[in-house]
């Protein structure tokens, strides 16, 4: 029986029943089924859960429209719609040892790789990640590496724990590699859950990443004059579905970008400017345009002026907006930039002195019409409201000290707890199979710290999640500086 609880103020996590896990078929109708519901804005399914957004204020309709998804879709025929064939060169770091390990040649593991019939079976980890299942047998019985690579190159073909995948980028990872993959862009061609993929053994130099965006000559630009500190474009609200294997994205902090392009009159859907620092910018061409910063402040510039955003201090970020947005490609749906992945936004890197920004047109602004969100509060408040998680197994309310740590980032922010014996013991064998992961939603890994994700957070996640934030709380926590003392109340 699948079993449904709420995950924050603003998601439903399904615990699928055991059978759900061999039911790709039904997994893949669960996946459109639950997205065409009424009231939902994106869905995530994978082997163990599923999990939707969706305003919970109609709360019992959506579980009953739930509860009959889930009954119409198990069991359901899985549609064959061909094999993506991926070309792979089989000179994996990894392939001698697993043959030696299984008694095999390695001519025998590339063979009995590239024979399989493999298919996606949920995404995650991180954008273009998939989790592809069929291994042979004997392939299927390796297991993860004992201590884990902290980088893996892109396009590795690799296999773990029944599994295989192919790494969209350079990650860290623990998976056996057995070769890379030739011309796999995952973020061009998203996969899908149910796809077929057959890999093709062929020899061959690597074709090498993607070619780099190459902006052409633009009638509205910004210079980049001086950036004192990393300034990267995001989006101006999420916009990248977990459903195609990508999180949310977005500002980290929503209600100060939504303050800035408010100013300019901009829409939520615009891409803008995030600020770990200050930044200078100088209008290259085009009429007269209005900027603003995270405070509201707006800026009017004239061809050849200049103007200079610093923070105050008082916040982790600031943000510009520019009227009429920032004209960049979208890459799976987003305009922001994957820094994992060296793609989106400009160059799929921070900015840099003397990098332009094309600034989109007055006819395309005019055709924005989407509506600012403005669920979020400026607050800085360093006393943080939220739910208690699925693993959170002491008595509630409960109230923790902590202090955010330095490594923090747009994937999570982490904290380290100050109340040492009140925190819950999270015993190693707590750690569970891969499930959707939000943004907002605390995680207690292994190492003591908890970490609270961000919009550029995994997709999905196999550490215990203790509580989530809710937008406000989110948005305050992701505001202050490294080195605050926060109190998380947990009721």
């Amino acid at each position: 029986m699948s079993l449904l609880s709420p995950f924050g103020p603003r998601a439903l996590l399904i615990a699928l029943a055991p059978s759900w896990e061999e039911d790709l078929g039904g997994r893949v109708a669960l996946s459109r089924e639950l997205l065409a519901i009424d009231g939902v804005e994106d869905a995530c399914v994978t082997e163990t859960s599923a999990l939707v957004i969706a305003d919970l204020r109609v709360r019992a309709r959506l579980e009953a429209e739930l509860g009959a998804a889930l009954a119409r879709c198990e069991g359901r025929a899985l549609e064959d719609r061909g094999a993506r064939e991926i070309d792979v060169v089989y000179d994996g770091a990894d392939l001698e040892t697993v043959a030696s390990e299984l008694g095999l040649r390695a001519a025998d593991v590339i063979e009995r790789h590239a024979r399989a019939p493999l298919h996606v079976s949920f995404l995650g980890f991180a954008p273009g990640f998939a989790y592809l299942r069929g291994l042979d047998p004997r392939l299927a019985s390796i297991a993860r590496r004992t201590s884990p690579r902290p980088r893996v190159p892109a396009s590795s073909v690799a296999i773990a724990a029944g599994m295989s995948a192919i790494y969209p980028a350079a990650t860290p990872g623990g998976w056996q590699l057995l070769g890379h993959a030739l011309g796999h862009d995952p973020l061009a061609r998203p996969w899908r859950v149910g796809e077929a993929v057959r890999c093709r053994p062929v020899d061959g130099r690597d074709r090498g990443a993607p070619p780099l965006l190459r902006l052409e000559p633009h009638e509205r630009a910004l210079e980049v004059v001086a950036s004192g500190g990393m300034s990267l474009v995001v989006d101006g609200a999420p916009t990248r579905r977990l459903a195609d294997g990508a999180p949310s994205g977005g500002p980290i902090v929503r209600s100060l970008a939504a303050r800035a392009c408010r100013a300019v009159g901009a829409t939520e859907h615009v891409a803008l400017l995030e600020r770990y620092g200050n930044i200078t910018l100088r209008l290259l061409e085009g009429p007269p345009t209005r900027l603003a910063d995270e405070s509201g402040r707006v800026h009017t510039l004239r061809r050849g002026e200049d103007v200079t955003f610093s923070n105050a201090g008082a916040h982790r970020v600031g943000y510009v907006a520019i009227e009429g947005g920032l004209d960049v490609p979208a890459v799976l749906g987003g305009r922001g930039v994957l820094l994992s992945h060296g793609r989106g936004g400009l160059y799929g890197r921070p900015l840099r002195r003397g990098d332009l920004l094309p600034i989109a047109s007055q006819a395309a602004f005019a055709r924005r019409v989407a509506g600012l969100a403005t669920q979020c509060s400026t607050t800085t408040s360093h006393v943080l409201l939220a739910t208690p998680g699925p693993d959170l197994e002491v008595p509630t309310p409960l109230t923790l000290r902590c202090r955010i740590a330095r490594e923090s980032d747009r994937v999570g922010t982490r904290l380290i707890p100050l109340d040492r014996p009140v925190l819950p013991t999270i015993p190693a064998s707590a750690a569970m199979r891969s499930r959707p992961m939000i943004r907002g939603a605390i995680q207690a890994p292994p190492s003591g710290e908890l970490v609270a994700l961000g919009p550029d957070h995994p997709v999905t996640g196999g550490y215990p999640v203790l509580a989530l934030l809710d937008d406000v709380s989110t948005d305050a926590l992701f505001m202050l500086p490294v080195g605050r003392e926060i109190t998380l109340r947990i009721e």
